[in-house]
């Protein structure tokens, strides 16, 4: 056996290992920040509603539309949208929103 097909069946081996190692540390991020996003907007999306009611007059039996939310979020210009691609449930005015993303971090974030 040659030289560096020695060097070959060590090397490669020790590679993988340190891909199968450092691919799953590069994706925790990426999720991390994903779910933060989505609990952000879920918070931006209470604080409509709250004032959309407040302003309106509303009850906590009342269902706001998006388009009723709109003046009242942060972009002002489009409704959010979960970055890790859930939709997004209002509801009424007097329950939290919901995404359909289940998991950690998909909930509206506390104060």
């Amino acid at each position: 056996m040659s030289r560096t097909t020695k060097s070959l069946l060590v090397g490669v081996p020790v590679i993988l290992f340190l891909l199968a190692v450092a691919i799953p540390n590069f994706m925790t991020p990426r999720m991390t920040v994903s779910r933060n996003a989505c609990a952000n907007n879920l918070r931006w999306l209470d604080d409509a509603k709250r004032q959309w009611a407040v302003q309106g007059h509303k009850t906590t039996n009342d269902t706001p539309a998006e388009s009723d939310l709109l003046p009242f979020l942060h972009p002002g210009d489009q409704f959010p949208r979960c970055p890790s691609g859930g939709i997004y449930t209002v509801g009424r005015a007097g329950e939290p929103p919901r995404c359909s993303v289940s998991g950690v971090g998909h909930a509206r974030a506390s104060d």
